[in-house]
């Protein structure tokens, strides 16, 4: 059986440091550690904390190592999750299968809500009906609005259901979510949120016919998925854009035209298709030459 002593044993040897070194580093006597290692006592979470800090290894990585270089069933269906592409019923499927299997065999909230989010965007993506969708998802947004903090998760999750809501509905969303942002700015990946979250509520503004508004909140991310390399963002953020333009007078082809090519480069077929539907809808000036090539 693989303890945490092993990982922690295979993850020094690796790394060439003696025991001296962490015991000294992170405040343990030698004696003991040479016993967590060996598993013959236990090891109190603050001392691992300091241990990995001292090997110059996360706590996420560890239990990756320790794991066996793999993720578990519950992370992999996260990862799934949040990497969701554009309504894809066959993946979307697939993820609720998933769901449900885990759910069979163990107890979480969190693959819950994913599991509840997923028939809500199925319906939204088979019936196109909004308001049956919005109905399945408001407990989670209930109950997420009384707390008194977010964390990441909620945050991935509320900006996953955001479209869902109406306008003024999202832009009190909006506001709630900017706050918890500001917390984890500076956390690994939670970047993508404070851009999907502009991205997803230019969408609504769009469909409103709030143009000028709509050019203001891309831009705010315009500027971070260029230095990011955000492609696939860029794309929704130029035709968005383009659409704006054309639907106050001004021409904004050449930017449909950019951001079709770029979808088309990286073989984004589902996406492209959304985003043809809504040039198709909100599009004043539809003679955009390459967009159905």
């Amino acid at each position: 059986m693989n303890t945490i002593g092993n990982t922690l044993q295979k993850i020094r040897l690796a790394k060439g440091i003696t025991q001296t070194y962490i015991s000294k580093e992170a405040e343990i006597t030698q004696s003991n550690y040479s016993k967590y290692e060996k598993g013959n006592i236990d090891m109190g979470s603050e001392a691992l904390l300091r241990i990995l800090e001292t090997m110059d290894v996360q706590l996420q990585e560890f239990m990756y190592i320790h794991k066996g270089h793999q993720l578990s069933v519950k992370e992999l269906i996260l990862q799934n999750f949040f990497e969701l592409p554009f309504h894809n019923l066959s993946v979307l499927t697939e993820l609720q299968n998933k769901c449900i299997k885990y759910l069979e065999q163990s107890n979480s909230a969190l693959i819950q809500d994913i599991l509840i989010i997923i028939e809500a965007l199925k319906i939204i993506y088979v019936e196109n009906d909004l308001a049956k969708g919005r109905q399945i998802v408001t407990p989670i947004w209930n109950r997420l609005c009384k707390n008194d903090e977010l964390f990441v998760y909620d945050l991935y999750f509320l900006n996953t259901i955001l479209y869902i809501f109406s306008l003024e509905e999202v832009l009190n969303i909006k506001n709630y979510l900017l706050r918890a942002y500001k917390k984890y700015q500076d956390f690994p990946n939670t970047l993508a949120i404070f851009v999907n979250l502009h991205i997803n509520i230019s969408l609504l503004l769009l469909e409103n016919k709030i143009y000028d508004e709509c050019l203001d909140t891309l831009k705010i991310v315009e500027e971070i998925c260029i230095n990011k390399r955000q492609y696939f963002q860029l794309a929704i953020i130029s035709i968005r854009k383009g659409i704006c333009l054309n639907n106050i007078e001004k021409n904004g082809n050449y930017l449909i035209e950019k951001g079709i090519h770029w979808l088309q480069m990286f073989d984004e077929v589902d996406a492209l298709e959304i985003m043809q539907n809504e040039i198709d809808l909100y599009n004043k000036n539809q003679n955009i030459s390459s967009s159905r090539t």
